[in-house]
């Protein structure tokens, strides 16, 4: 036979704590996913306001990048 691994990220997010409306808190949890996707993926995050306003911060920067970039205002060097 073969052997497969299985690795995974995981979001949580607690009710009522963190929100009362399910949308709400597949929302938060969906945030508490992301948020350990990028702290390096095979994690357990659970959600926090701290961290869903880094990753809308992250969001923000990385979106003004790509307009920088898109309206010539960044030139960009390669080595």
């Amino acid at each position: 036979g073969h052997t497969l691994g299985a690795r995974c990220s995981m979001g949580a997010a607690v009710f009522p704590d963190h929100q009362r409306e399910l949308t709400r808190l597949l929302q938060a949890a969906d945030t508490a996913l992301k948020m350990a996707k990028s702290t390096g993926r095979d994690r357990v995050c659970l959600f926090s306001t701290q961290g869903s306003r880094e990753l809308e911060r992250r969001a923000r920067e990385a979106q003004a990048l790509r307009t920088g970039l898109a309206r010539n205002d960044i030139l960009a060097f390669y080595q």
